[in-house]
């Protein structure tokens, strides 16, 4: 149904003026065209099912960090045992109470106990001991280490002074002049005073210090 455009009355069929205003209605050309269409084909689309893998996950477990504070950790190990004076030590003292002379079981500490009253000069072989003590102190952190050097040194003075005695007088003492008598008269105590005199000059202390620093950051900032 058409319209007038300029009154809005309906208007008839094919009429050409409005019958309400006589306004000339404009010719409308209508043509019938027939649409053809074309039937396209295609192809089916092909659909392959997709294989997913299951996602592993992991448990992350986070824990409040402090930041602010740096954790220090000191440890200080003294490897005493390294120490030619530790061993040196150890063995003078053992060799003051082992046997004097390979004849008999009288060690030096028998002598000195023995003869302390008459020969004053026995007293002399106690610096062993001591010094044998004293470095066994030292080495482990106990005593200064000046200590432990002067009787060092004073046992290598007595052990030398001592020699030149027993050499001088190598009849009262070994019973013989023969060399080779008086090796085998020596007793394991002798040799391991003066094994143990020898070892105390190679002292040297080993203690090793580690020092381990760590901060931790908060990297989720």
């Amino acid at each position: 149904m058409d319209y007038c455009s300029k009154c809005g009355k309906e208007l008839p069929v094919d009429s050409k003026f409005c019958p309400s205003c006589g306004a000339t209605i404009p010719a409308i050309n209508k043509t019938n065209e027939a649409v053809t269409t074309e039937s396209v084909i295609t192809d089916p689309v092909r659909t392959e099912p997709i294989v997913t893998e299951p996602v592993k996950t992991e448990r992350v477990v986070t824990q409040p960090v402090n930041v602010n504070r740096d954790y220090t950790t000191t440890r200080t190990i003294n490897e005493f045992y390294k120490d030619a004076g530790f061993w040196g030590g150890i063995i003078l003292i053992t060799g003051f109470f082992l046997p004097f002379f390979s004849m008999n079981t009288g060690s030096l500490f028998d002598a000195v106990r023995a003869e302390a009253s008459s020969d004053r000069i026995v007293l002399l072989w106690l610096i062993f001991p001591v010094s044998g003590l004293f470095m066994l102190l030292h080495s482990l952190n106990a005593l200064p280490g000046f200590l432990a050097i002067f009787f060092t040194f004073f046992a290598l003075i007595a052990l030398i002074y001592w020699g030149y005695i027993m050499l001088n007088e190598r009849t009262k003492y070994f019973g013989t002049e023969d060399a080779v008598i008086i090796i085998k008269t020596v007793g394991i105590g002798i040799w391991a005073t003066l094994l143990g005199t020898i070892l105390l000059l190679f002292h040297r202390r080993h203690t090793k210090v580690e020092v381990q620093r760590t901060k931790y950051i908060d990297k989720t900032l």
